[in-house]
């Protein structure tokens, strides 16, 4: 069927308007893109051993879901195998999750507004400009929730269950979502609950049978012993009142969203089952509070459309009000955390890495991976995740790591601390290595500060052979 012209006028012109914001996004990011002190190089460097022919958990030692690995090996390839282009595609991604908020805002309310509205409230919250500096399996998990729900929405069930399954099978702790559906759909629409599970439970087959016959044991053993049993991450006290504090506009919006459920009792199943997983769940981050974030964001057209007549009078403050905690964000942004953890000198690292030319190099996972990339020395034993927590639980173990280090030629990329107006010198931290050991038998090759949210501002560079 052929648009007529009208049509056409009106889809080119809420394409544009759903465009203007996302470009204005992607300017931002691409202006302060480059390495950082990030799990993201470890999911790169992951990435592109998958590309060699490693199986994950069997070769590859991963604590969640297989999806984004893989998906993240297709981005390499379609990047050039470029690692600053990888951190960018985590703001494609929440481009795409905007833009789809658009369209269900302007389909639910008839009014770009409202849909313009709704997506610069999630582009430009402060939780997504800062965390989108990370590619991490996040911002995909998001977009795939969102694109479940526009099916939901269309009345497409198994489809809808596929991305759900896509969801999850990117990010574990999505799950809450998944049984939020569930719930939902028992209580409200019985009979779009089968054709939903249709969907979810053959995706879920497909993708996680080929793991369990060829590495059953070691999935079983990195994704659910490990990861359900992780140690205490954050204090949850402290990561609430620094979103409250940074987000104010999107926590007034959950608490509209909590107290008002019979509006939109899937987003409540939503947003109450996904605060009981981060509640419960011992390990939790500032960065999986995107969980909620998009369905937080989209009870916004809910308000206006209950409350749009009574608060009509007052619009014209309203909406400058939000712009106003919009431009805060950017601002706050700009100032304290655009360059955040940024490795502005990751290209010269790698150069003194190669002069040195080691048969091998080891350390701290946030920067240790993105090294051995840009030089093409592997990681010593392969070791691509030294996470603390898994020394801390056995997984690995400092001491015979540290015999490791010395029985090979390597160099060591440690994190430390330097504050020399308060005497403090620590350029190895944390369990990774021996500190005692290093100091007495390494030669210090490299120092690079580094601003991070932490007490951790040093990398140092030792030869240890």
């Amino acid at each position: 069927m052929r648009l007529d012209s009208v049509q056409y006028n009106t889809i080119m012109v809420n394409f544009l308007l759903a465009g203007l914001p996302s470009c204005i996004f992607l300017f931002i990011k691409t202006a302060f893109m480059g390495i950082r002190f990030s799990d993201t190089n470890v999911y790169f460097y992951t990435a592109m051993e998958l590309l060699k022919g490693k199986l994950l958990y069997k070769d590859i030692f991963f604590t969640n879901l297989p999806l984004f690995p893989y998906i993240s090996s297709l981005y390499t390839l379609l990047i050039g195998k470029k690692l600053e282009m990888y951190y960018l595609t985590a703001s494609i991604e929440v481009i795409i999750t905007g833009v789809l908020m658009f369209f269900l805002v302007l389909k639910k309310t008839q009014n770009r507004l409202y849909a313009v509205a709704t997506q610069c409230i999630y582009l430009f919250s402060f939780i997504i400009l800062s965390t989108s500096d990370h590619q991490t399996g996040v911002f995909m998990a998001s977009m795939f929730s969102i694109i479940a729900y526009f099916f939901y929405t269309k009345k497409m069930d198994i489809p809808g269950g596929i991305f759900l399954a896509l969801m999850v099978l990117t990010k574990a702790y999505y799950i809450s979502i998944v049984v939020a559906f569930f719930i939902y759909l028992i209580f409200k629409e019985k009979r779009r609950l089968i054709r939903f599970l249709l969907g979810f439970i053959t995706t879920c087959i497909i993708v996680l049978l080929p793991f369990f016959i060829f590495a059953g044991r070691e999935l079983t053993q990195d994704v659910i012993f490990y990861s359900l049993f992780r140690s205490q991450g954050i204090n949850k006290l402290t990561l609430v009142q620094f979103f409250i504090s940074h987000d104010l506009l999107l926590s007034l919006l959950l608490s509209f969203s909590l107290f008002l459920p019979n509006k939109n009792p899937l987003f409540f199943f939503i947003m109450l089952l996904s605060m009981l997983l981060l509640i419960l769940y011992k390990d939790v981050y500032y960065l999986y509070l995107n969980i909620l974030i998009p369905y937080i964001v989209l009870s916004f057209s809910d308000l206006i459309i209950q409350y749009g007549e009574k608060i009509k009078k007052y619009w014209q403050f309203i909406f400058p009000l939000a712009g106003i905690f919009l431009v805060i964000n950017i601002t706050t942004y700009f100032n304290q955390y655009a360059t955040l953890q940024k490795l502005d000198e990751s290209k010269e690292m790698a150069k003194i890495i190669k002069k040195e030319n080691p048969e091998y190099l080891y350390g701290t996972m946030e920067v240790t991976p993105a090294l051995a990339y840009l030089t093409g020395i592997p990681l010593l034993d392969n070791i691509i995740d030294t996470n603390d927590n898994l020394f801390y639980k056995g997984v690995l173990n400092t001491q015979t790591l540290t015999r490791r280090l010395f029985s090979k030629k390597t160099i060591l990329a440690a994190k430390g601390m330097n504050y020399p107006s308060s005497n403090v010198y620590k350029p190895v931290s944390g369990p990774v290595i021996d500190e005692e050991t290093v100091m007495k038998r390494c030669k210090k090759i490299f120092d690079s500060p580094i601003k991070t949210e932490g007490a951790i501002n040093n990398i140092t560079l030792f030869k240890c052979y």
